[in-house]
């Protein structure tokens, strides 16, 4: 045990040590080696991860891209940018991402707004609708049909889960 611990304290962290350093769990630091974000690091002759302070800071730049609601694809393009020194140009292009991530924000906000409104549409619909025990053939009675126009409604990280649309019956 002493010679590995001598290794460990000389040359950086293990990957348990790594993680609770920056706040992630140990499978998440497994996870971005695999996505090629954090370069694989030496072992130790018993087999055990030992990472650099460069890991730390790389892995630190990882998780607050991510924090900010970075794709995977975004923050390695930011992390060539960067590469550990590069602090102006690192600005100027998180600003970019930025940027744009506001502007999907709010075409996000907006769409759920008109969705919002679309249901509202609906609940009135229903509360209007005379009680029936039978449906009518259009099922306006139970199930009203949503605004005249087509709303996304995207998941947070971008992939659609489902659209409603309807067509204009006029």
């Amino acid at each position: 045990m002493g010679s590995w611990f001598i290794l460990t304290r000389m040359n950086g962290k293990r990957i348990s040590q790594l993680a609770q350093a920056v706040g992630v769990a140990v499978s998440t630091v497994r996870f971005y080696e695999r996505k090629g974000l954090l370069s694989s690091p030496q072992r130790t002759p018993g087999g055990y991860r030992i990472y650099t302070s460069e890991s730390e800071a790389r892995l630190r730049f990882i998780v607050r891209g991510k924090r900010l609601g970075l794709s995977l694809d975004a923050i390695s393009d930011l992390l060539s940018v960067w590469d550990g020194t590069n602090c102006s140009q690192t600005q100027a292009h998180l600003s970019e991402l930025l940027d744009a991530k506001q502007l999907e924000i709010e075409t996000h906000i907006a769409e759920l707004k008109r969705f919002s409104a679309q249901l509202r549409d609906v609940q009135w619909q229903l509360i209007q609708a005379p009680e029936s025990e039978i449906c009518s053939p259009d099922l306006d009675c139970c199930a009203p049909e949503i605004g005249s126009f087509a709303v996304a409604v995207t998941h947070t990280r971008g992939r659609s889960i489902g659209v409603i649309e309807r067509t204009s019956h006029e």
